[in-house]
């Protein structure tokens, strides 16, 4: 799909602060993995809590870390749906989805629906990786009291998990187009 200079270039610095948002997430959680892992290679870690049963390790974080990764999912699918269907009926509130850098619409030129949805693409982001996040941080938890390697192996995967989402200039405008697509489906069918 063709856009504007303008465009093309609110696209791109969102997608660079989602690159930044979606790498932190990832890398304070192997932060927080090393550092406990690391402990608990030094014998710091509590090892009268390791010898009772892996309440944390089997019965909490598992459960916790599958719930979090579906609704990574899930959740942001549903927050996408019903902000493309506010801007198909005109009803976009820049005042609750403008993260981007200035100069991504004023109150004269309001941003175009593509802004709007690397907007959109930014929070949903945000929200699957942040859901991830907590599950890995419990999973990692879990370890440091329990001394668990599996666990410590869940939490990577979680963390890895967060990667997949890591944005690429391509894969945004892709979304985009299709997002812009289904607003097209969703003002015909409204109206």
């Amino acid at each position: 799909m063709q856009r504007g200079a303008d465009d093309k270039q609110a696209i791109a610095q969102q997608v660079r602060i989602e690159q930044i948002i979606v790498g932190s997430l990832a890398g304070g959680v192997l932060v927080f993995l090393a550092i406990v892992f690391l402990l608990n290679s030094m014998g710091k870690a509590n090892p009268a809590q390791a010898a009772r049963a892996p309440v944390l390790s089997y019965y909490i974080g598992p459960p916790l870390g599958v719930v979090t990764l579906i609704l990574s999912f899930v959740v942001p699918r549903v927050v996408t749906t019903q902000a493309r269907r506010g801007i198909a009926q005109g009803k976009w509130d820049p005042s609750i989805h403008q993260f981007g850098p200035p100069g991504m619409g004023t109150p004269t030129a309001p941003p175009s629906d593509a802004v709007k949805l690397a907007n959109l693409h930014l929070t949903t982001s945000i929200i699957g990786g942040a859901l991830v996040e907590g599950g890995a941080f419990m999973m990692g938890i879990a370890y440091f009291i329990e001394h668990q390697t599996w666990v410590l192996l869940a939490a990577i995967a979680l963390v890895m998990a967060i990667l997949i989402r890591f944005p690429t200039r391509e894969g945004v405008e892709q979304w985009i187009d299709n997002q812009l697509e289904l607003i097209e489906q969703d003002k015909l069918l409204s109206g």
